[in-house]
């Protein structure tokens, strides 16, 4: 079977790990791009021939939106499905009126992403103008149904670090070694990403502790961190003049951030040698 190309956008690096490895049974192949500009070049070089694009919202440089609109005056054609953390009605419509295919809400739950994909890539890069309000309205129910979810999840239990439920299906879809690079991958991407909002806040660099922010609040949401996820998107939401001490913000993210991961990793062991044991 030929393999169809799918260019995807995103400067996290654990999701450039796991959608790939979503699609590796799909007629899709993968391009990866850390940022919209390397996209755009590939697109006026015409090095690849991409059916859909999956693009990130917040990007360095270029957001979403904006690569978006530049794509479409290369190549209208080629449906963007945009992965977005976001619930934010004015940045939907500022999509929709880019031309955007459809959104993928993060935690990217697979099976919905390859739907969207197939679709796109049999489309001319847009939707029925009737389904722009389905759309819409799909995209908030399932935001009030997972906001909901978390202000239970969190009234019982304010220390709840990961969704096991979650996590542990993740898991179950890929190999282990896959599972171990991705843990490194988001080790490292963590301890990077940390270290720039250590400094953004010692420099009063707003833009780059909203950016450090809003990437380790993604990959916490896309490993099931439910705790890390939630501290950092409070930390992404907060306006520079609140009354918030985002220093220790930081160094409590820090702390859930990495717990969660060993918590993870170990008790994935776990199941790993039981496994090996009860073969």
């Amino acid at each position: 079977m030929k393999k169809v190309d799918v260019f995807l956008i995103d400067d996290d690096s654990v999701t450039r790990s796991l959608i790939p490895e979503y699609l590796k049974e799909t007629r899709f192949n993968v391009c990866c791009f850390e940022d919209a500009e390397g996209a755009i070049q590939a697109l006026h070089k015409k090095c690849y021939d991409p059916k859909v694009i999956i693009a990130d919202y917040n990007l360095p440089g270029m957001n979403g939106i904006e690569f978006i609109r530049q794509s479409k005056q290369i190549a209208q054609s080629i449906p963007v499905v945009l992965i977005t953390a976001y619930s934010d009605n004015k940045v939907i419509a500022r999509a929709w009126s880019q031309g955007v295919f459809d959104f993928i809400e993060k935690p990217i739950d697979a099976s919905k992403l390859i739907e969207s994909i197939e679709i796109a890539s049999t489309s001319d890069g847009t939707r029925p103008e009737n389904n722009k309000l389905v759309q819409l309205k799909k995209f908030e129910k399932t935001h009030r149904k997972n906001s909901f979810a978390s202000q239970k999840r969190n009234s019982l239990d304010s220390e709840i670090l990961i969704d096991w439920e979650f996590a542990n299906a993740l898991k179950d879809s890929l190999s282990d070694d896959k599972i171990k690079e991705i843990i490194l991958q988001l080790k490292l991407q963590s301890y990077d990403d940390l270290k720039k909002l250590f400094n953004g806040i010692i420099e009063g660099n707003w833009p780059s502790i909203k950016d450090s922010a809003h990437r380790m609040k993604g990959m916490s949401a896309n490993m099931g961190l439910v705790k890390a996820s939630e501290l950092c998107g409070q930390l992404e939401n907060s306006l520079p003049n609140s009354n918030l001490n985002f220093l220790n913000l930081a160094f409590e993210i820090e702390k859930v951030l990495f717990n969660s991961i060993e918590l993870l990793f170990s008790t994935w062991e776990l199941q790993l040698e039981f496994k090996k044991k009860a073969s």
